[in-house]
């Protein structure tokens, strides 16, 4: 009961269980719960076992989280990091969030890559080929997202598009 590790694929059971509302990626934009837990790393610490299944827990506080808050002003890359699922911000917020933490999302990432490249087996490719393609259309949608709001904001402003 909320010590220790929860395995990535009883998360939505449990969100239900204690917040009384469905787990929605959808409506954060996100179609991976892996990929969604990456871009918070100073709330949770997602981890990979042995046995290939991904863990999830709170982050702990410690000296080593506001170094990577230090390096959050490197240059950004597309992400969904803001969402009305994961923070009370409304929906007009979300375009904010991203820019400071897509940098500690690709940090945090890093060290996975570098792990994969080291312990890479045949029957883990198909798993590395999967969050690929998912990073992919992550980006791939927000590229959309992104250019839905120019559109939007330059239609507001009179600009047009």
């Amino acid at each position: 009961e909320g010590k220790g590790p929860l395995p990535v694929a009883e998360l939505e059971v449990e969100f239900k269980a204690l917040w009384k509302v469905p787990f929605n990626m959808q409506q954060a934009g996100e179609t991976d719960a892996v990929t969604f837990l990456l871009k918070w790393p100073t709330k949770v610490d997602v981890v990979q076992q042995e046995d290939g299944q991904y863990v999830v827990h709170l982050a702990k506080k410690g000296t080593d989280k506001p170094k990577a808050a230090e390096k959050a002003p490197a240059p950004a890359a597309p992400s969904k990091a803001g969402s009305p699922a994961a923070s009370p911000a409304s929906p007009a917020a979300a375009p904010q969030a991203p820019p400071a933490a897509a940098p500690v999302q690709e940090q945090a990432r890093l060290p996975d890559v570098a792990a994969a490249a080291v312990v890479v087996d045949a029957s883990s490719l198909p798993e590395i080929q999967r969050q690929a393609v998912s990073i992919l259309q992550t980006m791939q949608d927000m590229v959309q997202r992104q250019e839905a709001l120019v559109k939007a904001l330059s239609q507001l402003q009179g600009g047009g598009a």
